[in-house]
């Protein structure tokens, strides 16, 4: 009997406690949650995380271009006038002028300035023989010479400096041919890999309602530094231009202008082939000193820097180009909005917040894109466009949203982690003809850091 009546007592004391708890919960909009003594009276919320964000979406177009070393204009020119280089992927035809002193020819210019060579002849410079002290040398009253040079004249039009690949350029006797090979893009296309990229945030929150309370109203003001990092490698197909231009060489003539008959280079030339084809010869002059000068081997092929016979040909998928092409930069988020928050527990807040936000983005878009050629002519029968760089700041308009879970581990410092929402509208980047679409829309980003409260 009096363990029933001890039963009765504590099941009638269980359902009072229960019942007077039920009426606190039904008014949790209003609970305080004063009875914890270390809970944080603090309005202002600092905190510094880490990020580990989605990365941008990146789309590159208009990939798969080599251009020509040499500017399509310097092949409409006069190179003699404009003194530009013709850069062929076989050779290359230079502009002249009459030599100075400071050549390693000898100079076409006499003691008082004047042009002495004469066009398309051999001539022979000389200059005062000097003794072992560097004085003039005089015999009988005149001044002794020595000659210091044979070499052929500059001509007008012409060119005296070349250089050829292999003989197969000069098959054709009396002339040689160059040919320079570019690829133009069709509109291949691919897309980026996207990467996880680190970052740091900042943020700060302005506690509107009483910390005691359950339900929270804030105002929060950040900042963010963000990477991108895409990279793609592949081949596309890609037009490929071909231009030949044949020139006819000149001869050269001698003293009495009487052409020497030579339309080709000797038979003994080593490829690749560099004019001028110089050696150096020494002699004994009147007083027993050895003197040198540079000499001429044979006598060498003026190439008309105009007038060449061109062809030019396109080829549609004609060549298979192998690329790498990437975007790095970074990018620096603004945000601010409203956020809301409950206090699940003392220790335990969950928050959520969306806004407004701004990035201002910095990309550098690289590419190197090469492709080999069949060609027996060739040297080296890849051609490339070795690294081509070009970098961009944009300033983007977007929004965000936050949510998050903070712990409290005193009534000052705290842990926080949670999910950001990004969005900002997208640019496109262009580098020498190619593109690059950079949407940094729908960047997801895990986040976690150190809170404090004051």
């Amino acid at each position: 009997m009096k363990h029933r009546l001890l039963l009765v007592i504590l099941a009638a004391a269980t359902v009072a406690f229960t019942m007077a708890r039920a009426d606190d919960e039904d008014d949790e909009d209003d609970q305080e949650f004063d009875y914890f003594s270390y809970f944080s009276r603090a309005h202002h919320n600092l905190t510094f995380g880490f990020r580990a964000t989605q990365g941008a979406k990146v789309k590159f177009g208009n990939v798969g271009i080599i251009p020509s070393p040499t500017p399509a204009a310097a092949f409409s020119s006069d190179a003699t006038a404009n003194n530009v280089t013709r850069a062929y992927d076989n050779g290359v035809v230079a502009g002249d002028t009459y030599r100075n002193s400071t050549s390693a020819q000898p100079s076409e210019y006499d003691a008082n300035g004047n042009v002495y060579s004469k066009p398309y002849q051999y001539y022979i410079s000389s200059a005062p023989q000097v003794d072992a002290n560097g004085v003039p040398v005089v015999l009988n009253g005149s001044q002794l010479t020595a000659t210091t040079g044979q070499s052929l004249g500059y001509t007008p039009g012409t060119t005296r400096y070349y250089s050829i690949a292999t003989p197969l350029q000069t098959a054709n006797p009396g002339s040689v041919y160059f040919t320079q090979y570019s690829v133009d893009t069709e509109g291949a296309s691919l897309n980026g890999h996207r990467n996880l990229s680190g970052g740091v945030e900042l943020q700060a929150e302005r506690l509107f309602t009483d910390p005691s309370k359950r339900f929270r109203f804030s105002l929060l003001a950040g900042v963010s530094l963000n990477g991108i990092n895409s990279k793609q490698t592949g081949t596309v197909k890609s037009r490929l231009h071909i231009l030949t231009d044949t020139y006819t060489f000149a001869s050269p003539q001698d003293s009495n202008g009487v052409s020497l008959g030579v339309t080709s280079l000797p038979s003994t030339a080593a490829y690749p082939y560099t004019t001028p084809d110089t050696i150096a010869k020494t002699y004994t002059d009147a007083l027993g000193n050895v003197q040198s000068y540079p000499y001429e081997q044979q006598p060498y092929l003026n190439i008309p820097t105009t007038g060449a016979s061109r062809t030019e040909t396109d080829t549609e998928d004609g060549a298979d180009v192998d690329g790498i092409w990437e975007i790095k930069g970074s990018y620096l988020v603004f945000k601010v909005g409203p956020e809301v928050g409950a206090n699940v527990t003392p220790n335990l807040t969950l928050n959520a917040s969306a806004g407004f936000a701004a990035a201002y983005v910095g990309t550098n878009y690289s590419a190197i894109e090469s492709t080999t050629i069949d060609d027996p002519t060739l040297s080296t029968p890849t051609i490339t466009t070795g690294a081509v760089t070009s970098e961009v700041s944009k300033f983007l308009p977007g929004y965000y949203a936050n949510l998050d879970a903070s712990w409290s581990i005193n009534e000052r410092s705290g842990l926080f982690a949670g999910l950001a929402y990004e969005s900002f509208t997208d640019y496109t980047q262009t580098n020498a003809g190619r593109s690059a679409k950079i949407d940094l829309g729908g960047n997801a980003s895990l986040r976690g850091g150190l809170s404090i409260k004051f």
